[in-house]
């Protein structure tokens, strides 16, 4: 049985001879303590030795085996492998014979470079050609045609990604719901397109008039084309809401009549001066009505200007050229609709004899035109008329605050007089003040034309036509 008594410091001969001088007792407890302090040994555990010298044993094979971990990848690396393998042997990291294997490799490497100056110099000395030290023309060429397409690489990649990213901010963009940021985005584009177009003015005055004409040519042909008439969002709606409402009904009727006037195709003899009269009148009646009956998706002041042109009944027109030539009136279409011309007639009949209208057209156009109804110039020499009038301009403004009359809102009065209420001489103030608790105020709607006196927006309320939508 062994002991774990610990070693005595400075323990030599004459140190375990001195110890048996001195006081015996001491030396007793010295001992005594070490009795108890010391264990013995435990019983030796053959199965975990067995562990621990396998484990041994298995990380000696394993150091081992991690040595071959280099040619077994070269091996699977290779190209072409020619069995039996030559070379079976294991080169140790840092050994002289890796060494050796490096400094022939890198003799290899740099014979084969014919830039550096070892592959040159061997080029010169083994193969004797001269040519090898001077640079190659079909090097230098392909090198150059390299580079060359390497920058076009390049450049097409940043276009593709400028390309992309601008894709992605229109998206984002496109997603944004907010119509102060679609008016801020609107007058921001427009006033780059006006600086761009005013620098192309002054800079490239050929390219600017190309430009100009290149917009009319298109304004031309994209009225002429009628492209924006009868399958527009405002014609759909129209048309769904003629089958629950008589006035959008009349104005079905109205646009398909219009619509049959202007897809009417005219004579050849007709002069290019009346044809443009007749489509820049037909586009602005026809705007008119539209605008007239749902303006609801201008929110901008420059907008809320054009609507109010729009909606001007007495807009006057723009002043007849004398040297327009004699249209046939059995061929000239009507430049306003019937609905249109009846309203016009009646709102001047109210308001003044037919004489002094006829009298005021006479002073404005020649009196063969003035009286004919087939003239070009008639129905806007009579709305002409009708606008300088003071007593339709009265008659419109009793109109229109009769409208708003009619169209505010009223307060909801819900207070029923009950049980135990007192009635009677003295009790009136008592009765308006419950009145006041129960009555419900009427949301405040601000008119579009608040601003506009001589412009009347209705706004058609119908509650059991808007079930059907």
């Amino acid at each position: 049985m062994e002991s774990q008594a610990p070693p005595i410091e400075d323990a030599n001969v004459w140190g375990l001879v001195s110890l048996k001088k001195g006081n015996k007792r001491k030396q007793q407890k010295v001992l005594n303590d070490l009795r108890r302090e010391t264990k013995v040994l435990e019983a030796v555990d053959e199965i975990q030795n067995e562990k621990k010298n396998r484990r041994v044993a298995f990380r000696g094979v394993k150091r081992q085996l991690t040595l071959w971990k280099g040619p077994v990848l070269k091996n699977r690396l290779a190209d072409q492998l020619i069995f039996p393998l030559n070379d079976n042997s294991v080169t140790f990291v840092n050994s002289e014979e890796d060494q050796l294997l490096r400094t022939k490799e890198h003799i290899k490497d740099s014979r084969k470079d014919s830039e550096s100056l070892q592959g040159q110099l061997y080029e010169a000395i083994y193969h004797r050609s001269k040519s090898v030290l001077k640079p190659r023309l079909a090097d230098k060429i392909g090198a150059e045609v390299r580079k060359k397409l390497l920058e076009k690489i390049n450049q097409r990649d940043k276009e593709r990604f400028i390309v992309a990213r601008s894709a992605a901010q229109n998206k984002r963009q496109n997603k944004i719901k907010s119509k102060t940021f679609h008016r801020h985005q609107k007058r921001r584009l427009l006033k780059e397109f006006e600086k761009n177009m005013e620098d192309m003015r002054k800079n490239d005055p050929k390219a600017f008039a190309e430009r100009i004409l290149q917009a009319e040519v298109n304004r031309a042909k994209e009225r002429a084309s009628l492209r924006h008439r009868g399958g527009s969002k405002f014609a759909r709606l129209q048309k769904l809401r003629a089958k629950y409402d008589t006035e959008a009904r009349n104005a079905v009727a109205e646009m398909n009549e219009r619509s049959r006037e202007l897809t009417k195709k005219n004579d050849l003899d007709d002069s290019s001066d009346s044809e443009d009269s007749d489509i820049d009148v037909t586009s602005e009646s026809e705007s008119d009505s539209d605008a007239s009956l749902f303006d609801e998706n201008h929110s901008s002041e420059k907008e809320d200007e054009d609507d109010t042109k729009k909606l001007l009944w007495w807009r006057s027109a723009n002043d007849t050229t004398e040297s327009e030539t004699k249209v046939h009136k059995a061929q000239q279409p009507t430049v306003l609709s019937t609905l249109a011309a009846e309203s016009v007639l009646e709102r001047c009949a109210s308001s003044q004899p037919m004489n002094s209208v006829v009298e005021q057209m006479e002073q404005a156009e020649p009196e063969a035109d003035a009286l004919d109804p087939d003239a070009d110039g008639f129905y806007r020499a009579l709305e002409e008329t009708c606008a300088t009038d003071p007593g339709l301009q009265d008659q419109f403004a009793k109109e229109k605050a009769e409208a708003i009359e009619e169209e505010t809102p009223k307060d909801l009065d819900t207070f029923l007089p009950g049980w135990n209420a007192w009635t009677g001489p003295g009790t009136e103030a008592a009765d308006e003040e419950r009145r006041k608790k129960h009555i419900i105020p009427a949301p405040k709607v601000r008119r579009k034309d608040a601003s506009k006196s001589h412009v009347l927006i209705r706004r058609r309320v119908n509650n059991e036509f808007k079930e059907h939508l």
